[in-house]
């Protein structure tokens, strides 16, 4: 039912003329009803801050299935050569959406190179709408070291273009140090008659 296809190209270069950075790809979609498949070939030469350069060889790719009712499910994933090491990155993702105003979020997100896990992350968020200008969004998020991240946010728009937000964090290094941050920021619009 759905079939798009792009390619794009970029060359970046520093003021002495040298290519820093170059990159092609190539990618194609297909969607069938509510399964929309993505695969993306692409080639990457760049330079990090060591001066030493680096081809990457990438073909990421994506999965999702968005039926029109309460749930989603999404899958990103990339598989080749990064920075000279052999790389396999995945995250899937699921979105249920029990009642029209509440909004439950699964990420997993994981990373291998060279054979050795350097990345496991596991987060949870929720989504509220308490009406159209008032919602909250929370989150819980473990690493493969062990730290833990909480996250809070409450949003209130009492006027057009003012809000108040509450924003928390609570979090955890892999040492178990823990540290609790209240943020509160009101913007308000004022309209001044100049003219």
């Amino acid at each position: 039912q759905r079939l798009r296809g792009d390619v794009r190209y970029e060359r970046l270069e520093n003021h002495a003329g040298q290519r820093t950075n170059e990159r092609g790809r190539f990618g194609g979609l297909m969607g069938i009803k509510d399964i929309f498949l993505f695969v993306a070939p692409e080639w990457y030469y760049h330079v990090d801050d060591g001066d030493v350069a680096y081809t990457d060889k990438i073909l990421g790719f994506f999965a999702g299935w968005f039926p029109p009712k309460w749930v989603q499910i999404r899958n990103f994933g990339s598989v080749g050569i990064r920075d000279d090491n052999d790389s396999f990155f995945i995250r899937p993702e699921i979105t249920l959406r029990p009642t029209s105003k509440l909004n439950l979020e699964l990420i997993l997100q994981r990373l291998v190179e060279d054979g050795a896990l350097e990345t496991w992350t596991r987060r949870f968020i929720v989504n509220y709408q308490f009406a159209q200008r008032m919602f909250i969004r929370s989150s819980a998020e473990i690493t493969i070291d062990n730290e833990r991240r909480i996250f809070g946010l409450f949003a209130y728009e009492y006027l057009p273009e003012s809000t108040l937000f509450i924003v928390y964090n609570n979090n955890r290094d892999e040492e178990g140090e823990t540290e609790h941050i209240l943020f509160v920021k009101l913007a308000h619009l004022l309209k001044v008659g100049l003219f």
